[in-house]
């Protein structure tokens, strides 16, 4: 270490290995891996999920709203009908179901869990208790029973039949009205159960078949036969397909009674980012509905979406909300719906439902929602970098010391570069957040394109434009945890990437491995994303680039970046490499 980097070396801290972790690290490791694993112990004896529905009637409301558009309306009678109790949204109907896992074993686990609907007024609900088993690998067993409102009994079993195949059986036995039943037959006497009564018992004999097949890379197809009760008969086969951001999908249902469906679905999402687009059709004996919706993902657990159906059922606007196996909706019926879809001689109503949704969605994620959003995140990021300032301010003082004891030995390199005709000189590289880089280049050009300017006005310059592209940074010294926590942090790494030269080529290994582990480098910005920035001079031109952080670069062939020629900043740029290779020093 002393025969490379001399005395600053030894000073400086440098190891010739990789630097292990101290005992307080390795016990700061060890608490957060105990936490961690009681917290997924509690999650895995005890798994709790629920669906919960509040629909909503509003069409008084948006009436109201649609005749106070119409011409001749008085002054402010949107406001009256949007405010008047007679007109107001009512609750017309809810739902809600939940249910519990316990773990019984390696292979076994029970379910309790209840249904509560309510409707104007009237309503009901069902307590389910069930338990399931795994066999072996390939199958599982499920039973189950409810009581109340409705009385069921319930077995069902799944099996992989293969790669591709998976195939299931399901028995249900619900009785019909057998109270009902048994006081209609209460005189007959004699000759074993009333006929009335075996008939009630048989009707709730169900019996479904499902089979699950993969066809190919991304398509699967399912297909449901279910042979009672009559009521509920049929048969119905779907497909699916996914491919990179696009998922369609489409079903046939056919009933015993002659009654069809078909539904068609369609999902987009970007890039495969958080937001997700979706388009889905259904035509059936109900009717038929076309919906159009997005959804956002606004944490590892949570999931925010809206959603406008328009059909047969009326105008119907659907926010959602899920998070951690629970999931929240809030139907609201906007325009009432009838045989031919809304009511078309309430044309402004149905003007308003469909088209206030969607300005209000756009108007609130673009005025409120984005604005706020940010706001939150730059605070966050603001107090993480105050709590972790004493932290920086340690790393960024150790980074300082690296620094200075690779200088020399990256001057040397630099000044090797620019004495050959292809060689690579860098100037000025600097690590940490984009937002705080963006910064620093916007200031280094505005004092560039200044010093230029003071130059040409006066006979003496305050200060040459090349001295502005090499000047050292403030940290840490001059900096105190305000700054630290308004600005973020930015490390001076000219020194360790001028080491990263060699025959004029500059290569910076990928693979998403941050580079704050590289000599020379250190984490100015715990938490955040980071760039590097390199001002560098190649074959005569100035260049700037930005290579993200874990990300695959090759300098100067895919640099991109060049700086227009004439402008100051180039120029300060070029006269920093002519200094260097001159000699000059940082």
């Amino acid at each position: 270490m002393y025969d490379i980097y001399g005395a600053q070396g030894l000073e400086a801290g440098l190891e010739l290995g990789d630097k292990l972790a101290s005992p307080d690290d390795l016990k700061k490791e060890w608490a957060a891996f105990q936490a961690r694993t009681a917290a997924a112990a509690v999650e895995a004896k005890v798994a709790h999920r629920g669906a919960y529905v509040v629909r909503v009637d509003a069409t008084d409301a948006v009436g109201g709203l649609g005749r106070a558009g119409k011409a001749g309306a008085a002054p402010g009678a949107a406001l009256v009908a949007l405010l008047s109790p007679q007109t107001a949204p009512e609750v017309a109907a809810m739902a809600m179901s939940t249910q519990v896992q316990v773990p019984l074993g390696a292979r076994s686990a029970a379910t309790v869990g209840g249904q509560v609907g309510v409707r104007r007024g009237a309503g009901g609900g069902a307590l389910i208790a069930g338990l399931r088993r795994v066999l072996d690998a390939a199958t599982t067993v499920d039973a189950h029973a409810q009581v109340g409102l409705r009385t069921l009994l319930a077995a069902s079993t799944t099996r992989q039949l293969g790669d591709r195949v998976s195939a299931g059986l399901a028995l249900s036995f619900q009785p019909a009205d057998v109270g009902e039943a048994m006081r209609a037959t209460s005189g007959a006497g004699g000759g074993g159960p009333p006929a009335s009564l075996r008939h009630a018992v048989g009707a709730a004999l169900g019996v479904t078949l499902t089979s699950t097949r993969r066809l190919g890379e991304g398509t699967e197809a399912d297909a449901v036969w279910t042979v009672g009760p009559a009521a509920a008969g049929g048969a119905a086969v779907g497909v699916t397909h996914r491919r990179g951001s696009v998922s369609v999908g489409g079903r046939v249902e056919v009933g015993l009674a002659g009654t069809t469906a078909v539904s068609a679905r369609l999902g987009w999402r970007p890039g495969g980012g958080a937001t997700a687009y979706r388009l889905s059709a259904r035509a059936g004996p109900a009717g038929a509905e076309v919906e159009v919706g997005a959804s956002r993902r606004v944490s590892d657990v949570a999931v925010l979406g809206l959603g406008l159906a328009a059909g047969t059922g009326g105008v119907v606007l659907k926010p959602r909300f899920a998070r951690g196996g629970h999931s929240f909706e809030v139907p609201v019926l906007l325009a009432a719906g009838g045989p031919a879809g809304p009511d078309v001689a309430d044309l402004p109503a149905v003007a308003v439902a469909l088209v206030a949704p969607p300005l209000i969605a756009a108007l609130a994620h673009y005025a409120l929602i984005r604005p706020l959003s940010r706001s939150a995140a730059g605070r966050a990021a603001r107090s993480k970098r105050a709590a972790a300032a004493g932290e920086v301010r340690e790393v960024l003082a150790r980074a300082a010391a690296t620094a200075a004891a690779l200088a020399p030995v990256g001057r040397r390199r630099a000044r090797k570069e620019a004495a050959s005709p292809t060689g690579l000189v860098v100037v000025r590289a600097r690590y940490g957040p984009p937002g705080a880089l963006d910064a620093d280049d916007a200031a280094v050009g505005a004092a560039c394109a200044g010093a230029v300017e003071g130059a040409d006005a006066a006979d003496t310059p305050a200060a040459s434009p090349s001295s502005i592209i090499t000047a050292p940074l403030p940290y840490p010294d001059a900096l105190d945890d305000e700054v630290l926590a308004a600005h973020g942090g930015i490390i001076d790494v000219t020194p360790a990437v001028r080491l990263l030269v060699e025959g004029g080529r500059l290569r910076l290994a990928g693979g998403g491995v941050p580079r704050h582990g590289l000599l020379g480098f250190c984490d100015p910005a715990p938490g955040e994303p980071k760039a590097l920035s390199i001002r560098f001079v190649a074959g005569g031109q100035a260049y700037r680039v930005r290579v993200a952080d874990g990300a695959v670069a090759s300098l100067p062939e895919r640099a991109g970046g060049a700086l227009p020629a004439g402008t100051a900043e180039a120029g300060a740029t070029l006269e920093a490499a002519r200094e260097l290779a001159g000699g000059g020093g940082e």
